[in-house]
């Protein structure tokens, strides 16, 4: 199943709706060990998948594991050409978004 190497980081915000990644994220992909990774690096910014700020207490941006995911998906959206193997279309990042809200303990109905 595939996981996050490690499930923290740490998140800025940098005006307006945007936020800074300050710890480097890996989400492995597949089995442990199958040398599919995508990287996040530091400085990356995002809006955390765009959630509406109204929405914000149901999926509070920071402060949750599954700001991770948000993270993620914010990047295959925004480079697409660093997309892994099996990660080339939108619809296939939306499952890998869904997949890691599930490695991260995520109830169903919230994801």
């Amino acid at each position: 199943m595939s996981r996050f190497t490690d499930a923290t980081t740490s998140i800025t915000p940098v005006g307006g709706k945007d936020w800074e990644v300050l710890d480097p994220i890996v989400w492995e992909i597949g089995e442990k060990g199958s040398g599919r990774e995508l990287h996040i690096p530091i400085g990356f910014r995002c809006d955390l998948a765009s959630i509406p700020r109204p929405f914000w207490w149901l999926l509070q941006p920071a402060g949750q594991p599954q700001v991770l995911a948000a993270i993620c998906h914010d990047y295959l959206y925004r480079r697409p050409k660093r997309r892994p193997l099996g990660l080339r279309t939108k619809r296939s990042v939306d499952r890998e978004f869904r997949e890691m809200r599930t490695a991260l303990g995520t109830a169903a109905p919230r994801r």
